[in-house]
């Protein structure tokens, strides 16, 4: 908090943020009093967008950081995974609880990768036969609905498939019977579980998008990859 005094009253911050380079002039006074203005005079449009978006997580206003949409992922993931009693993995940076091999994972990089790799093409010109332009979006929400589709294009479906392993409940683990030698296999066995409930959260989201068209469920589709990757 800028003003120390404003900590004894509850805040709900708006996280609004202006054009890069705006203040890189002389008279940023001018400039800045006039986005402050703006800003103000649009707040009531702030906070009624805000606090739809904390009804729609089911989160108190307020509580909601700036990277809205990865928190919702993670909330909501989060919540899916308790219902089917999973339990959660606690580490106190962004990277995933890896009991402390974080940094011998190289897919943790792929980040940098995809910043560096451009996935346009286009070639325009003139042909002699027909020309078609395609656009394609959304392909990891696509990928990881049509899985089953996936495995059976690779011809891996059913039971040869490790994702398609079978899981020891609860009880089989504590009396030590059960696939104990399942995730010497391949670490997808281990994720099986885990992916299907992932799956169950991005078809929610589609289903709410195409029934209800919930604005809220469409930003978190369309900012999946960036919350996946």
């Amino acid at each position: 908090m800028a003003i120390p005094s404003l900590a004894e009253f509850p805040t709900v911050p708006l996280h609004i943020s202006d054009a890069e380079g705006l203040y890189n002039v002389l008279d940023w006074q001018r400039i800045g009093a006039k986005c402050m203005l703006k800003h103000f005079l649009k707040y009531d449009g702030y906070l009624q967008a805000t606090i739809e978006q904390c009804r729609y997580f089911h989160v108190p206003a307020g509580n909601i950081p700036k990277d809205s949409t990865s928190f919702g992922a993670d909330l909501f993931y989060a919540r899916h995974l308790r219902k089917q009693n999973f339990v959660l993995w606690c580490s106190p940076t962004e990277r995933p609880d890896l009991g402390g091999k974080e940094s011998d994972d190289s897919r943790l990089m792929m980040e940098a990768e995809d910043q560096s790799l451009s996935v346009t093409v286009n070639q325009p010109g003139a042909y002699k036969t027909i020309c078609v332009e395609l656009e394609l979006d959304a392909l990891a929400v696509n990928t990881l609905l049509q899985s089953a589709h996936v495995h059976e294009m690779e011809g891996t479906a059913g039971s040869v498939a490790f994702d398609a392993a079978p899981q020891a409940s609860l009880e089989e683990m504590l009396g030590g019977q059960g696939g104990a030698s399942l995730s010497s296999y391949d670490e997808t066995a281990l994720a099986s579980a885990a992916f299907r409930v992932l799956r169950t959260m991005v078809a929610s989201w589609l289903r709410e998008v195409s029934k209800f068209r919930n604005v809220f469920a469409d930003y978190q589709i369309i900012h999946f990859y960036r919350w996946l990757r």
